[in-house]
C-alpha cells in the first residue's frame, strides 16, 4: 500500500469520527431542562427526563443532560470532535505533500 492511500484512509476514518462527535455536540448545545422546555416552547415532556432537545418541532429526550449538568461529557465530546477533525486535516496535508514528492 502506498503512503498516500494510507493517509487517505486515515483522513476519511478520522473525519467519520469527527462527524460522530458532531452529532453529539450539536444537540447538546441546544439541550434544555424539562421545566425550561415547558416555559419556552409550550411543549410537554416526561417528568423523568433529565433534559430535552427540540429538533424540527419535535421534542426528544436528551439523556446526557445539559452542558451545565454534565460539562465533562460535553467537553470530552467537543475535544474529540476537534482532535478528529484536526487529524483529518493533517492527513490531507501529509497526503498532498507526499503526492508532490512523486
Amino acid at each position: 500500500m502506498s503512503k498516500t492511500f494510507k493517509y487517505g484512509i486515515a483522513g476519511i476514518a478520522s473525519w467519520c469520527v469527527a462527524i460522530y462527535f458532531f452529532t453529539l455536540v450539536a444537540p447538546w448545545t441546544t439541550a434544555v431542562e424539562v421545566r425550561e422546555l415547558e416555559a419556552r416552547y409550550a411543549a410537554e415532556a416526561h417528568p423523568s427526563w433529565n433534559a430535552a432537545v427540540t429538533g424540527h418541532g419535535r421534542v426528544k429526550e436528551w439523556k446526557r443532560g445539559t452542558i451545565q449538568e454534565n460539562p465533562v461529557g460535553f467537553w470530552a465530546a467537543f475535544t474529540g470532535m476537534l482532535c478528529a477533525a484536526g487529524i483529518s486535516v493533517a492527513m490531507a496535508v501529509m497526503d498532498a505533500k507526499q503526492r508532490r514528492r512523486k
